[in-house]
């Protein structure tokens, strides 16, 4: 598609459109913010309420559910 994405989450949060929660596809981009309320970590929404990321505490790529407390906590939006 050639479309080009800054290097952070952060700057990455600003570009696109926002995605409301019920709204969310397969390749939309989700955005997750730490208790300050920066925007630190990204993944990509794979369906049925699953995502896939790259998990510091793993230290690989996994796929997770945005039910879990931790995501659901975290989620601040998507993008698409």
């Amino acid at each position: 598609m050639g479309a080009e994405l800054p290097r952070t989450a952060h700057e990455q949060w600003q570009v696109g459109s926002p995605v409301g929660y019920s709204d969310l596809a397969a390749g939309d981009r989700l955005y997750f913010a730490g208790k300050d309320g920066f925007v630190s970590h990204t993944g990509i929404y794979i369906g049925n309420g699953y995502f896939i990321h790259a998990s510091s505490q793993s230290k690989r790529v996994v796929v997770s559910n945005l039910s879990e407390a931790l995501y659901t906590r975290m989620f601040c939006g998507a993008r698409r």
